[in-house]
């Protein structure tokens, strides 16, 4: 017997609405409680079932018996056992004979489609609770699946190299699985930066000369200087690099007489060149005898991150 008040049988319509099934117009009408097997009432609509005795199956009546398009709910109110939706004379829905669920407050929603002559979802898949045949209850675990993992992977469209990614243990053997070349350890702190070009003055009466502060601890590992304009002359030019820390060795890069426009001249000083801190600088000054007119040199400095 259904436990809220009685509504006008389902099959007539009402003028005033412009024959829209009185099913279509009027609240939900729910079912008592079952706790054992029973045909669900064409009349109702929400059947809650109680399976905690037991497993619990509704066989519903033919579809031509039900209402065209009216949904039918099934909700289960137990985590233990099974409750099914079976299907007689041959109808099915979505190919299936039963439906069959466990979760707790798992829902079943089905509707007799009578173009296509079968049970369908009453609801758009995954809305409001509706739970399609072969549907994985979330406290199973995938309990529920006979295949292998590799045949529902292939099922989902899963290829044999998307397969052996899904499935590997580690970074190393997911790079393997879709023939990845290893990856070397990386030291960004050993890469090789630079600071400039800073352009400087050559002739010895200039005094040039250059101060900077990285603002990070460095080491300073060369000085590349590419000559820009003019010609070295009567002497050479010479740069010599200074830190914080004093004078590396082989801090020096000489530009010699004759020297002109694209000639590279380096050096690569050691010793006292490491940087430390935010207030630590490098210097480059230039001193010589050239008085070449107009000779200019552009200055890259070196470096690695420490």
């Amino acid at each position: 017997m259904p436990i809220t008040p009685q509504r006008p049988p389902l099959g007539q319509t009402l003028q005033q609405h412009g024959a829209t099934a009185v099913a279509l117009i009027v609240g939900t009408v729910f079912a008592a409680v079952q706790t054992a097997a029973f045909t669900p009432d064409p009349e109702l609509d929400e059947f809650p079932v109680n399976t905690s005795a037991g497993s619990v199956t509704a066989t519903m009546k033919l579809g031509r018996e039900c209402i065209a398009g009216k949904a039918y709910t099934f909700r289960k109110k137990h985590a233990s056992n099974t409750m099914t939706v079976a299907f007689t004379g041959g109808e099915l829905y979505e190919g299936s004979a039963t439906i069959a669920v466990t979760d707790d407050d798992a829902v079943i929603s089905i509707k007799w489609d009578p173009v296509s002559l079968e049970w369908v979802r009453a609801t758009p898949a995954g809305a409001g609770g509706d739970v399609p045949v072969g549907a994985l209850a979330t406290a199973n675990n995938l309990s529920e699946l006979t295949a292998t993992a590799s045949t529902a992977q292939t099922n989902l469209g899963g290829t044999t190299v998307g397969k052996a990614l899904f499935v590997a243990a580690n970074a190393a053997a997911g790079r393997t699985a879709i023939s990845a070349p290893a990856i070397a350890e990386v030291d960004l702190k050993s890469d090789t930066h630079s600071f400039g070009p800073f352009v400087l003055s050559l002739v010895a009466a200039d005094a040039d000369k250059i101060r900077f502060r990285p603002n990070f601890a460095c080491v300073i590992t060369g000085v590349v200087a590419v000559q820009t304009k003019g010609t070295v002359a009567t002497g050479t030019a010479i740069a010599t690099l200074t830190t914080t820390a004093g004078s590396p060795t082989s801090n020096t890069v000489t530009h010699s007489i004759a020297d002109a426009a694209d000639q590279v001249r380096t050096a690569t000083p050691a010793g006292a060149n490491c940087i430390v801190g935010a207030t630590d600088f490098v210097d480059l000054a230039i001193t010589g005898t050239n008085d070449g007119a107009g000779t200019k040199a552009a200055y890259t400095i070196q470096y690695t991150r420490s």
